[in-house]
C-alpha cells in the first residue's frame, strides 16, 4: 500500500468537484463507494450531490472555527475567560490517497479499502474530523481517497499534520504485513532513516 498526501488546500468545493468526476470530463464513472465520517449526510443514489453537501458542511466548519472553539471552551471551562485565537486556518482541506500494487488485486476489496482509510485517519489523529472516503475505479486494483477538514468539529482545534507522511508510511508498513499485501523493503529502510532524523525518498513501488 502506498499513501500519497496532497498539498493542503483552501477549497472543499474544488476538491469535491475534482474527486467526484472523471478526469477532464463531466461524467463520474470512476466513482465507486462514497462514505461519510462525522458528517450529517445520508447517502443517496446521487453520490456526487451527497459529496457536494458534505463539502459544504466541511467548509462551514472551517469558516466557523473560532465560534466552535468558543462554544467548546464555554462547555468545558465556563468560569475561565475565552481568549480570541490568532489567525484563521488558511488551508483547512486535507486529502490523501491509498493505492495498492497490481499484484495485490485479489485481496483488495471494498472492505479492505474502508479499513485502510479509517486506520489511516486514526493514525493521523483525525478520526473525529469530518471526512469523505471515496473509491476510484480507474486503477487495478481500485484505490481510495480521503478528503478531510483539519478543524475538529467539536473543539474547533486544528489537527496537527506534522510528519504526516512518516506516520502514514509506518501505518502502511504495518497494515501491509497484517493483510498479506506486498512488502516494500525500501519503505522499511526509509522509515528507519526517518526515525534517525535522516532524509528518505518517498516509498515507491518499483
Amino acid at each position: 500500500m502506498i499513501p500519497r498526501v496532497s498539498k493542503a488546500g483552501r477549497s472543499f468545493k474544488g476538491i469535491v468537484l475534482y474527486m467526484s468526476h472523471d478526469q477532464k470530463a463531466a461524467t463520474s464513472d470512476r466513482l465507486g463507494f462514497v462514505d461519510f465520517l462525522n458528517l450529517p449526510v445520508l447517502a443517496s443514489s446521487d453520490k456526487v450531490r451527497d459529496m457536494e453537501r458534505a463539502g459544504a458542511i466541511m467548509a462551514w466548519t472551517a469558516m466557523h472555527q473560532t465560534e466552535l472553539k468558543q462554544l467548546h471552551h464555554h462547555q468545558t471551562t465556563p468560569t475561565k475567560p475565552f481568549r480570541q485565537p490568532g489567525r484563521a486556518l488558511e488551508r483547512p482541506v486535507y486529502s490523501f490517497s491509498l493505492r495498492f500494487d497490481p499484484g495485490d488485486a485479489p485481496k483488495v476489496d471494498d472492505a479492505l479499502l474502508r479499513k485502510a482509510a479509517h486506520g489511516a485517519l486514526k493514525t493521523l489523529g483525525m478520526q473525529n474530523c469530518q471526512a469523505i472516503i471515496l473509491q476510484h475505479l480507474d486503477s487495478q486494483p481500485s484505490h481510495v481517497h480521503v478528503i478531510a477538514c483539519r478543524v475538529d468539529p467539536k473543539t474547533g482545534q486544528t489537527v496537527n499534520t506534522q510528519r504526516d507522511f512518516y506516520k502514514l508510511s509506518l501505518f502502511a508498513q504495518k497494515f501491509s504485513r497484517e493483510h498479506g499485501l506486498r512488502i516494500l523493503t525500501t519503505r522499511e529502510l526509509n522509515n528507519e532513516l526517518r526515525r534517525q532524523g535522516q532524509i528518505a525518498k518517498y516509498d515507491e513501488i518499483p
